[in-house]
């Protein structure tokens, strides 16, 4: 069965708090604990934020940019926590992006890289974390064969 976390109405608590730091122009690393807040990985240990780096006409002018992938609105959220290669589905993905397009058109700001192996090494060096080393390297050959 697929898991579905659903946007909500601007009454929602969440989408507000997020509304109210888009709209102060702070930046993606803002300290919150993503849109979904702690989620619990099945291997153990918890998430609060899992990026991709893709390339999008209409974010950053098509540069390499990471952006979360746990959203509301997104389907699927254990696989995405399980973090097998690929973690993010293509239906994941489109989600991802359309909401980091709505983000964006709210003020929020998204770091964009010269290069897939520069932006990488920039969510590796976020995350400060070793699963993630992992995770990306998957995602580097997912990203290598979309060019």
């Amino acid at each position: 069965m697929e898991n579905s976390i659903s946007a909500h109405s601007s009454s929602d608590p969440m989408l507000d708090l997020y509304k109210a730091v888009a709209g102060s122009k702070q930046k993606h690393s803002s300290g919150l604990t993503g849109e979904l807040g702690k989620l619990k990985r099945p291997r153990g240990g918890y998430s609060t934020e899992a990026s991709i780096t893709i390339r999008h006409p209409e974010l950053n002018n098509n540069r390499w940019t990471n952006i979360p992938s746990l959203v509301l609105g997104q389907i699927n959220v254990d696989r995405i926590l399980e973090g097998n290669d690929p973690k993010v589905s293509p239906r994941q993905k489109k989600i991802a992006i359309k909401r980091a397009l709505e983000r964006q058109k709210a003020g929020a700001e998204y770091r964009s890289y010269d290069t897939v192996e520069k932006a990488v090494q920039a969510a590796i060096r976020r995350s400060k974390g070793k699963d993630i080393v992992r995770r990306h390297g998957g995602h580097i050959r997912a990203a290598r064969k979309t060019r």
